[in-house]
């Protein structure tokens, strides 16, 4: 087979020359096979395998791993192939750079197997889990904010809509711009055309500094206090690591996510700091986190949302001028941060109801440039991993009495729950005293490596393997249960106490260690998550909803296994917050006394689309609306950022329970002010807070 000279690319840079991957949509009569090619360091020319053929008007979409290619690395020239089965070759190779973060680029090939022709058809930009895959009228990645300035008032003169998506850890239809219904248009979806403009904020992060000294990461103190102003493309586990000083690389295959030895550049000094709360995955962007409300774990630890003390967005006028905007919860720290110079904005908003409506926005207040959270001194946690039978939490005649001591005895717990299993995995962190010694670390470190070689292979094996034999289910389940006990060492859990259960062979480590456990995830999963109220009854956690909740996840599961139907493959998994303050927060219940249960069903999947109909995800639809029904009951909403859109229900339940919240009037009065034309509209904000 004939190939492009690698030696002779051209070396220019543009919009499609830059990707970390290809999609194809085959518009003619064949069978065709998509194959790369590129020279790796030793300038070798590798030709990985990749996903082999699909018929004709099929389609098939693929990033580029170190994995998958072996020796590429981020600059390297990739020349894309598709082969005609049966006919000619087709000559009309592509090239692009590879880059982990770029996007993925777009193709058509058409014609006949004698004549045919491969076509750029633009850039094609999918959430983490590829439920979201369309072709933007306009996708721009701003290297400074000057650059974001430009692209919102370039997108308001074309007179056109704006959402904003970075690491793209979602399942939800909320990143889609536009105010019409996003809707995939085939099973496995090509990429919907939408016109309307996308902005990827990933580059607004404190790696680049050096080119717009807005995106360095500035720490104060405030009376005794110290936060940390970071901009939106900031990923979790560089805020962790850096807080702390750590000394650790963060890295995931191409993506450094944590360099010490460029800390210097990108933050001031500090003493060594943590957040009281964070989710598990380093990667995520926290811009997009904030504005979604997502939680972490903590029982006493509020969700990270409620971190967030201050906030500088970008808001549009009626005149398509962008106007920064900045708000504080309290005075001492706007005159800290304007003592600084950390916002643009000269006039700095002192409301905590204006930060109660800015913490989780959905993206409808305005473009986040620069979030201020709490910060508190760096501190250690015992760590565990545990096993115990499912019926000691969640006995049959529902006595929540051993959940809420096991709740209570540490400070950090998350429950997970293999289906067709009968023992839980139980992860708890307790606080440790000041001045108390590192413990085991390599122990710690050995669980986050083993999870992350578990994450990268699972998702794309077990897919396929129980869509074609589901009733393997219950089987594969128990072997990956014995093994993750095995892999990850775990011991039986004997005292709901967690300080009594911490020997000497347990690890002991600083904080960010035990958060970020999830340094690679698995993929080609589906995750839908619901809160769930523990109030508070005369000074003790009310678990009745949770407990309630727990038994119909598993018994709808248990259910559906008498008709021969497996809908989840994955877990039940269980964490634990203080109440939010935030209004839109699907953690708000009203009062500051009570507790959020955040509980989710995870299920490997094949089918990228709720679209359409096939056995595996027909099963799988018929679990999620069921289960979302029951546990809506519960007053409770769905995580924005997860599988949302696929229960019909979910706009009208959430827009009901929101229509009642008091700070809601306050946060509508706010999105008219700081977006008077729509810019930020989309359809998603429209059906759930009205257009």
């Amino acid at each position: 087979m004939h190939w492009l000279d690698l030696d002779h690319f051209t070396k220019r840079t543009s919009t499609m020359d830059t990707a970390r991957g290809f999609s194809l949509h085959d518009a003619g009569a064949f069978e065709v096979e998509m194959l790369c090619s590129y020279r790796d360091g030793n300038g070798i020319q590798v030709e990985p395998s990749l996903s082999g053929t699909f018929a004709a008007g099929g389609s098939e979409s693929v990033t580029l791993t170190p994995q998958r290619c072996p020796g590429l690395e981020k600059g390297m020239w990739v020349a894309l192939k598709v082969k005609v089965v049966g006919g000619k070759a087709n000559l009309a190779a592509k090239n692009f750079k590879y880059d982990p973060e770029g996007p993925i680029q777009g193709y058509q090939i058409s014609g006949t197997t004698l004549k045919n022709k491969l076509e750029w058809t633009g850039i094609d930009w999918s959430n983490f889990a590829q439920t979201i895959r369309l072709q933007p009228a306009v996708l721009e990645r701003p290297q400074t904010i000057a650059g974001l300035v430009a692209a919102l008032e370039g997108a308001a003169s074309a007179k056109k809509k704006v959402r904003l998506g970075s690491s793209g850890h979602s399942w939800s239809n909320g990143v889609v711009p536009g105010t019409g219904p996003y809707t995939p248009d085939t099973y496995t979806p090509t990429a919907t055309k939408v016109d309307a403009w996308l902005i990827d904020p990933s580059d607004l992060s404190p790696f680049g500094a050096t080119r717009d000294p807005y995106l360095k990461a500035h720490y104060l103190e405030v009376g005794g206090t110290y936060y940390v102003a970071i901009p939106p493309g900031t990923r979790q586990g560089w805020l962790a690591y850096d807080a702390a000083n750590s000394k650790k690389m963060g890295k995931d295959d191409d993506l450094v996510w944590y360099d010490p030895e460029e800390a210097g550049e990108q933050s001031n000094p500090h003493p060594p700091l943590a957040v009281s709360s964070m989710g598990p995955a380093p990667q995520i962007t926290l811009g997009g986190f904030v504005a979604n409300g997502c939680h972490g774990t903590g029982w006493e630890a509020p969700t990270v949302s409620d971190l967030v003390m201050a906030m500088e967005v970008l808001t549009v006028n009626e005149q398509g001028k962008v106007v920064p905007k900045a708000y504080a919860a309290s005075q001492e720290l706007a005159d800290a941060l304007e003592s600084a110079g950390v916002f643009q904005s000269k006039i700095i908003a002192v409301s905590e109801d204006d930060m109660a409506a800015l913490r989780v926005s959905l993206g409808a207040l305005g473009v986040i440039t620069k979030l201020v959270l709490q910060l508190e001194p760096l501190f250690k946690v015992g760590l565990l991993n545990q096993y115990a039978p499912v019926t000691r939490f969640f006995p049959d005649d529902k006595d929540p009495r051993e959940l809420a001591r096991l709740i209570e005895g540490c400070d950090y717990l998350e429950i997970f729950w293999f289906p067709f299993t009968d023992q839980l995995w139980i992860k708890r962190y307790k606080r440790q005293a000041d001045g108390t010694p590192l413990r085991n670390v390599t122990k710690a470190d050995d669980g986050v490596a083993l999870m992350s070689q578990m994450a990268s292979h699972a998702g794309s094996v077990t897919k396929v393997f129980l869509a074609n034999e589901p009733s393997s289910t219950p089987t594969y389940m128990q072997f990956s249960w014995n093994a993750a006990k095995e892999l990850l060492s775990m011991t039986p859990l004997a005292s709901t106490d967690a300080n009594e259960d911490l020997g000497p062979d347990e690890p002991v480590v600083d904080v960010p260690d035990a958060y970020l456990y999830q340094q690679k995830y698995f993929s080609d999963f589906l995750d839908t998550s619901w809160t769930v109220e523990i109030s508070d009854e005369g000074g003790e956690p009310d678990l009745r909803k949770v407990m309630d909740a727990w038994s119909q996840a598993r018994t709808l599961i248990e259910g559906m296994q008498g008709e021969g139907k497996f809908p989840v493959n994955l877990n039940i998994h269980m964490r634990f917050n203080k109440c939010s303050q935030a209004t839109l927060s699907p953690a708000n219940w009203g009062n500051a006394t009570s507790h959020t249960c955040w509980i989710e069903f995870l299920s490997f999947t094949p089918i990228k689309s709720l679209l359409g109909s096939n056995a595996a995800i027909d099963v799988y639809r018929e679990y999620h609306n069921q289960i979302v029904e029951q546990w809506a009951a519960h007053g409770g909403l769905m995580h924005w950022g997860k599988l949302f859109q696929a229960w019909a229900g979910a706009y009208a339940d959430a827009r009901q329970k929101l229509s009642r919240r008091p700070g809601l009037a306050r946060f509508l009065a706010m999105r008219k002010a700081n977006d008077p034309t729509g810019i930020f509209y989309n359809d998603f904000t429209d059906q759930v807070l009205g257009d």
